[in-house]
């Protein structure tokens, strides 16, 4: 019996982790890259990713139109579209999904970029 209470959770269509959330760029180690995970129950989704500054401007796209499909993993070594690192500070992580059925969603993430002592 069901009653206005009764939930059935759904299934996640689409989930993405940025991890870690702390890179340090130009380290030759897991800390000097972001790894932009994802998995994806729907087939066809089509996905969108960039890397934006706390003021809104495009740092760098990851990937444009990108089929996505089970699971799998992008990477942002913190450099600008130019090649260069960036600043320290917050950046966030976007992905826009487009669906075979027209729907548009949109993710963010968050990771910060240090530096090195050294540097």
């Amino acid at each position: 019996m069901r009653n206005s209470q009764f939930y059935t959770p759904q299934k996640e269509l689409l989930s993405i982790d940025v991890h870690p959330q702390l890179i340090v760029p130009g380290r030759v180690d897991a800390r000097g890259v972001a790894e932009i995970s994802y998995t994806c129950a729907v087939p066809g989704q089509m996905a969108t990713i960039e890397i934006f500054d706390i003021a809104g401007r495009t740092v760098k796209t990851i990937t444009e139109n990108a089929n996505l499909a089970g699971k799998g993993a992008f990477h942002w070594h913190g450099r600008n579209d130019n090649g260069q690192f960036v600043d320290m500070g917050y950046y966030i992580v976007r992905v826009e999904t487009f669906g075979l059925n027209g729907e548009v969603r949109m993710m963010k993430e968050t990771v910060a970029v240090g530096r090195s002592r050294t540097r």
